[in-house]
């Protein structure tokens, strides 16, 4: 029903329902037109996601303060072009939130739109506004886009704007993605979508990001670039902004930034705060740090591992039977054995398999 919802939306603008194809040999090639090298290009659809409360929104006001204003974004040489933005961001309030936190950015606010959402009326008469879906209402998002000629979009977070599309469902998503880069391509604008990270898999000794963003991992391949944004690892208030794929350029190393709190016309409010550093580390790192940080059984792993290497090299197999015997899984073994950076080798004596051992001091 969904996807028939999606073909059905589609085929209202199609001639043809015929198969296309064309000469490789014909076609214009064309640099990457970056609004943010690296990080924002015209025509493309860019996700950034992580944990909540990290701060996602407040970076994605960010961008949208430096467009309005044709300003200089973080680690760029040159002025952006003046351009109008368009806001759906339905989970936060415009009057105590996203108004004061573009206030304390110094954004030009003539330049910013956004979207209140669908005119509705509850049974006492009452007006409220429910969420646009990508799908159902892009005629009307397009002709808005054409009328105003926004060049920065941004959809925070995508997944209230689905309608009855289910997440999921990878063919569904990417039908959306789809729409959605070819709106990008039509308008040479810049769309951002903003989403959240899953909680990590208790079965996984190790986290990736690219399967941690909330969904379908149609959300991952349907962009051209993803990034996560991850609290660092030694310092809990930076922020690291770390690339999770980027099919047009190599990976970039990771901006860092905190969050300051501002106050603007006597109302409390707060902005990102750049630092001048970077960071080498991958989104994966910061994720599988966190997790072994947070976990409370890693300790007594590494604890019991140490205490049956101290003496030398032991079989895995060995290890496995102690650590079933303590009620700890083989997924902790091996995080704590990833922790210790323990040595590991092919036995020589008899059929022991597998031993581990301490690494040199």
């Amino acid at each position: 029903m969904r996807l028939t919802l999606i073909q059905n939306e589609a085929k209202k603008h199609e001639k043809s329902g015929e198969m296309a194809v064309g000469k490789i040999s014909e076609v214009n090639q064309k640099n990457v037109n970056w609004l943010w090298k690296e990080r924002l290009a015209y025509g493309k659809i860019t996700i950034y996601a992580g944990e909540p409360g990290v701060g996602k929104s407040q970076l994605l006001l960010y961008m949208a303060s430096i467009v309005s204003l044709g300003g200089r974004f973080h680690g760029e040489n040159r002025l952006c072009n003046k351009d109008k933005v368009l806001l759906i961001c339905n989970e936060d309030n415009a009057d105590d939130t996203i108004k004061p936190r573009l206030m304390a950015l110094g954004a030009d606010l003539e330049n910013i739109d956004y979207v209140k959402g669908i005119q509705t009326f509850d049974a006492g008469g009452n007006e409220y506004f429910s969420p646009i879906s990508i799908v159902e209402n892009i005629v009307e998002l397009e002709n808005q886009i054409k009328a105003n000629a926004y060049k920065l979009i941004i959809i925070d977070p995508i997944s209230l704007y689905l309608g009855s599309i289910d997440d999921g469902k990878n063919k569904e998503i990417r039908h959306v993605l789809a729409i959605l880069n070819a709106l990008a391509e039509r308008h040479h604008a810049c769309i951002v979508l903003n989403s959240h990270f899953t909680k990590p898999s208790n079965n996984a000794s190790k986290s990736s990001a690219i399967y941690r963003v909330m969904g379908s991992i149609g959300f991952i391949a349907g962009s051209r670039m993803a990034f996560a944004v991850l609290k660092d690892d030694e310092d809990p208030e930076k922020r690291v902004v770390s690339s999770i794929k980027n099919n047009l350029v190599k990976e970039s190393k990771g901006l860092i930034y905190t969050i300051e709190s501002f106050l603007v016309d006597k109302i409390e409010t707060s902005r990102i705060k750049w630092s001048n550093e970077t960071s080498n580390k991958t989104a994966d790192d910061l994720l599988n740090s966190q997790r072994d940080k947070s976990s409370p059984k890693l300790d007594d792993a590494k604890t019991l591992l140490l205490e049956m290497l101290r003496n030398g090299s032991v079989p895995v197999s060995e290890i496995r039977k102690a650590f079933e015997a303590d009620g700890l899984s083989v997924n902790r073994m091996y995080a704590a054995k990833n922790a210790l950076k323990i040595y590991e080798n092919d036995s020589f004596v008899g059929r022991r398999g597998k031993i581990w051992s301490l690494p040199a001091e």
